[in-house]
């Protein structure tokens, strides 16, 4: 169950990424007066999300020899028990978690770097920084997860307040594209 969790989060949470950043592509591509520094940078943002997205999902569907011990290893009548080998979980979450957090910063402070060349009067630049910053709360429930997961995986194994970041995210990307 867990597992198929974490495949679900890695997945979920780099395509609302990659939904965000494909929007910003967007913006630059209608404005045409943002520079192409910005341009390189959604680039680059986006091909780490990719390249994040590969690795932790290899990492999850190989991450226990044999392959069938992802999901036989907490059945304690499966004759392979004590057979097999898997990465410690807790670790590569929590490793997945900061990456993901660290591209939530770098997705959602890099609008801030255009808010100040956009032609719109204060008032109006404020409320788009309002709306942008949301995207900073979604950052702040990663970290929050991080926590959660270091709890989880190393003191209680409750794994249920884990995922309301990828709720965040999904409603940050929704009110971004609804502009």
């Amino acid at each position: 169950m867990t597992w198929a969790n974490e495949f679900l989060y890695v997945l979920s949470s780099g395509l609302i990424k990659l939904s965000i950043l494909s929007f910003y592509r967007r913006l630059t591509a209608k404005a045409g007066t943002f520079s192409p520094a910005f341009v390189r940078a959604v680039w680059v943002t986006q091909a780490t999300v990719v390249t994040y997205m590969v690795a932790f999902i290899f990492c999850l569907c190989f991450g226990c020899i044999p392959f069938s011990a992802i999901w036989n290893e907490l059945d304690p009548t499966w004759p392979g028990q004590g057979k097999y080998q898997c990465l410690d979980e807790g670790a590569a979450l929590l490793s997945a978690s900061i990456i993901s957090v660290c591209q939530d910063f770098v997705t959602a402070l890099l609008p801030f770097l255009l808010l100040h060349r956009l032609q719109i009067s204060k008032h109006q630049k404020v409320a788009v920084g309002c709306v942008l910053a949301t995207g900073v709360v979604v950052c702040f429930t990663g970290v929050v997860r991080i926590y959660y997961i270091s709890e989880c995986f190393y003191k209680t194994y409750d794994t249920t307040c884990k995922y309301l970041h990828v709720c965040f995210q999904a409603l940050n990307a929704c009110i971004r594209q609804s502009e």
